[in-house]
């Protein structure tokens, strides 16, 4: 069987784990097609080709707005399509982006290539239209892709119920994976700071994550400790206003985002992660995969209960209500206080990462999923 895949995550070496481990078994040939420039985490990436005619290879094409998700175009893809004569395409893009829609138009070109879509919707936007620019156009992307695609793969639960609405129901929800060969728990001391209790966060600084709470709540507890905050964003310049307004300026340690294959030394620096993030009106948490990065590094973790963050954490941490300050200190608080429930949420953490999202586990999905689509199946699958 042959796999074409587009997505433009790949860019990233540490995300192409996931395709090479798909095509690990040597019956699936996988050829991922990445933007050869993209803008991410507000850091520039070129992508490099691997391999090449062998199971598994990278291939960069060029792009159209190479710092717009929702936008971007590819050159190359019929190409890429009569060259390789993949069994199925997938595209891990939502349905309204215009790489998707670009894909799905190619592939009626060819009837034999069956297509996939992926989704991280869990907000319906049928009622007011999408959250960005030329809005028209992406609904049209998106009434035409589910009218040609065979699949979709869904990393949240409840894009299933959004999609059947507009009639399209052949999702298979499967989980984002964590290299759990790469993050991993340090043999060395996670902070330091001597005995200084380390608060972390990184991810995007934006209202919706919810920072300037987590300010608020550190600025109330009662022991020695810093939080070290890593990432880049909007809200920059107003979390340092209101770092200085907490008096926290000696406290708070920013650091500018650094690449995914550093984030396991960040992470264990840590004593505990916390996501506080807030639901709005286009947007509420859909994964948090720094949770279980986080969890595979032996991290505590704490989460506001926005979106998917109280699915993600189960049993392996603390979820508080979103915006609740005390809520959020109680629970540093309590992880600073008591060794025991820190050791017990490492431990669950450390399994939950092992068990339901590291790259052998949710390679084997892909490949039972792909597979039967190949094969002609659209019914979903319980994988």
């Amino acid at each position: 069987m042959k796999l074409l895949v587009v997505d433009h995550n790949a860019v990233d070496p540490l995300s192409q784990t996931l395709y090479r481990a798909i095509s690990g078994e040597g019956d699936i040939q996988v050829r991922v097609i990445v933007p050869s420039l993209w803008f991410d985490n507000y850091r520039t990436l070129r992508a490099e080709a691997v391999g090449g005619g062998e199971m598994f290879e990278v291939v960069p094409l060029p792009v159209l707005f190479h710092n717009r998700t929702h936008r971007m175009l590819y050159g190359g893809i019929r190409a890429q399509l009569r060259e390789f004569h993949p069994d199925l395409l997938y595209v891990n893009a939502e349905p309204e982006n215009f790489q998707t829609l670009e894909c799905a138009m190619m592939v009626g070109r060819y009837p034999g290539v069956r297509f996939v879509f992926s989704t991280w919707r869990n907000i319906d936007y049928s009622g007011g239209g999408f959250p960005y620019r030329l809005s028209l156009l992406h609904a049209f992307s998106e009434r035409f892709v589910l009218r040609r695609a065979d699949h979709a793969v869904a990393f949240v639960p409840e894009a299933r119920a959004i999609f059947s609405r507009r009639g399209f129901d052949r999702l298979t929800w499967i989980p984002p994976e964590v290299d759990t060969s790469v993050f991993t728990p340090s043999l060395t001391r996670k902070s330091d700071s001597g005995d200084v209790f380390t608060v972390g966060y990184a991810g995007r600084l934006n209202p919706l994550k919810g920072i300037d709470l987590l300010l608020g709540a550190i600025a109330g507890l009662p022991f020695d400790f810093r939080l070290l905050v890593v990432g880049g964003g909007p809200e920059e310049a107003a979390l340092h206003a209101r770092c200085a307004s907490l008096g926290l300026e000696d406290r708070v340690v920013w650091r500018h985002p650094v690449a995914r294959e550093r984030m396991p030394e960040v992470l264990n620096e840590m004593d505990v992660l916390v996501l506080p993030s807030r639901t709005g009106q286009y947007w509420k948490e859909q994964f948090g995969r720094v949770l279980v990065e986080a969890m595979a590094c032996g991290v505590p973790v704490v989460g506001s209960d926005s979106g998917a963050i109280p699915s993600v954490i189960g049993d392996a941490g603390q979820v508080v209500p979103e915006g609740d300050i005390p809520a959020l200190r109680d629970a540093l608080i309590s992880l600073r206080n008591d060794p025991r429930l820190r050791q017990r949420y490492i431990q669950r953490g450390l399994y939950r990462a092992s068990r339901n999202y590291a790259v052998p586990v949710v390679a084997d999905r892909y490949r039972r999923l792909m597979r039967s689509v190949a094969e002609g199946s659209t019914r979903s699958l319980d994988i």
